[in-house]
């Protein structure tokens, strides 16, 4: 994560950016809707997004 980027974010935008970054780390790409594998971070922070869904969740056991 790149701090001229985030700055400006709270803490709870900071989470969800991270936890989506984490996503990508584990095989998970990006998707459409309120989850957190949005490609968006206002979409993440206007549906009230900042860790995992049952979307997301659902799609690392498919992975794994």
């Amino acid at each position: 994560m790149n701090y001229y980027y985030t700055s400006g974010y709270s803490a709870a935008t900071i989470q969800g950016v991270a936890a989506h970054e984490l996503g990508h780390a584990i095989g998970l790409g990006h998707a459409g809707g309120c989850v957190l594998m949005t490609a968006y971070t206002s979409t993440r922070n206007s549906c009230g997004v900042f860790g995992p869904t049952n979307d997301d969740n659902n799609g690392t056991i498919a992975l794994y």
